[in-house]
């Protein structure tokens, strides 16, 4: 019988940590659609400025749904690309001043 001095512990190497997926209401899979579906409008069709001010205000409230539904990592995930200068909304915001 070895001694337990002798016994070298196991090294598991190259394992890939195993992701788990997390379940998600019917609730919070419909806004990270919708937000990623606003995502991508906002890459493709940003050529009219009142287009884009209310895709703007759609994409804020539905980032906000997200939040509120709980996945509000996600949706941040959703939005990295997205992080504009300056959103129409505020341009505007800072024109009346």
């Amino acid at each position: 019988m070895k001694q337990l001095d002798q016994v070298q512990p196991q090294r598991i190497e190259d394992s890939a940590p195993v992701e788990r997926k997390k379940t998600r209401s019917r609730l919070q899979e419909h806004f990270l659609a919708r937000l990623g579906q606003l995502v991508e409008q906002l890459k493709t069709d940003s050529s009219d400025k009142e287009a884009l001010r209310l895709l703007s205000r759609a994409l804020y409230s539905t980032y906000m749904d997200c939040v509120s539904a709980g996945v509000g990592d996600e949706a941040n995930g959703l939005m990295q690309p997205v992080q504009p200068e300056a959103s129409p909304v505020q341009s505007e915001a800072s024109n009346e001043q």
